[in-house]
């Protein structure tokens, strides 16, 4: 059997088809959501489930006899092992239990020449759980949106790809609040709802705090920051996150000077298009030169803060305040 990707396994197990032999190695997210629905598809069959989970190397004895020992009132035994040895394989392989589902779960990829890679396609299924990306992932959030009874625009879903990256976990959260949010009475899940619901994530609080800097709102900018240290991200992350965003800034400004069109920036720097509106918004804020003052500002800070030349929030808070103080530029308005 060839390899299945996340979507061709779900709607296998969607159509009634399960494996006694599960492989699944890629987004680790994915490969847990395959087994839930594996699970659901178990018990819809009206079946009592006996269910193990097995992590490395401890318990090996007791995973043996679980594969090798028949239920005992349980129609059906899913056992899930987690990165395990070849001997699991051959322990299985010499079960022969016919009430046994087996789930192989790698953190690594697992390669076509590996011993277990054949043994998957010969007995059962070998699914890769890539990434999900474009319109794969919007595909992914309206199918989330529909199973809460509720519709998801494209925008809205581009929105929280910006909002969230191809974080699916932190994805799933947004729906579920706009959900609960819409109540049963309102369907769609626009842009307006989770602007109004939504978590303040890192990358949407760094837009916010550049917000604040560009405009040198400097009680603004402590608020921000001090929701981003408030969820546990360290200063020198923080500076990282700022860093990467100036030299985003920097560039989308040079694009902008040397004549690109707006609608092509997105495409030219390979970003999403709301997060390209954003920084060109920001960049009507600063000159180029004064972007590279700033970015030269961080990477001094970064410095100070890693060879601890003084307690990192306090770095930070004073960087940043020194940004803050210089002129602003009118909004539109450059020198």
């Amino acid at each position: 059997m060839p390899v299945l990707s996340y979507q061709e396994a779900g709607e296998r197990l969607a159509r009634g088809d399960f494996p006694h032999l599960l492989l699944l190695h890629g987004e680790e997210f994915l490969a847990r959501e395959l087994i839930r629905r594996l699970r659901a598809r178990l018990e819809a069959q009206g079946e009592s489930l006996d269910w193990l989970e097995w992590e490395g190397e401890a318990g090996e004895r007791e995973l043996a006899a679980a594969l090798a020992t028949p239920s005992f009132g349980h129609t059906r035994r899913l056992v899930v092992a987690g990165d395990p040895p070849l001997s699991v394989i051959a322990r299985y392989l010499e079960a022969s239990n016919p009430s046994l589902v087996l789930v192989l779960l790698f953190k690594t990829k697992i390669k076509p020449a590996e011993q277990v890679y054949r043994i998957g396609e010969e007995k059962g299924w070998v699914v890769e759980c890539a990434p999900l990306r474009g319109k794969e992932l919007l595909r992914w959030m309206q199918e989330e949106a529909r199973s809460r009874g509720k519709e998801l625009p494209p925008a809205a879903g581009e929105y929280l790809r910006f909002l969230c990256g191809d974080n699916l976990a932190q994805i799933r959260q947004e729906i579920e609040k706009a959900s609960l949010f819409l109540g049963p009475g309102r369907r769609a899940i626009t842009v307006a709802v989770l602007e109004k619901v939504g978590s303040r994530t890192a990358g949407r609080s760094v837009f916010e705090l550049v917000d604040s800097l560009a405009e040198r709102k400097a009680e603004a900018a402590r608020e921000v920051l001090a929701d981003l240290l408030g969820q546990g991200h360290p200063p020198a992350l923080l500076v990282s996150l700022l860093s990467r965003h100036f030299l985003q800034l920097l560039e989308a400004a040079c694009l902008q000077k040397e004549g690109v069109p707006p609608s092509r920036i997105p495409e030219v720097m390979e970003i999403h298009p709301y997060a390209a509106k954003k920084l060109l918004k920001q960049a009507n804020y600063y000159r180029i030169e004064e972007i590279e003052e700033v970015l030269a500002s961080l990477l001094l800070l970064d410095r100070a803060i890693k060879e601890g030349k003084g307690a990192p929030r306090l770095l930070l808070e004073a960087g940043l305040g020194e940004i803050c103080m210089k002129k602003p530029l009118a909004l539109g308005r450059k020198r």
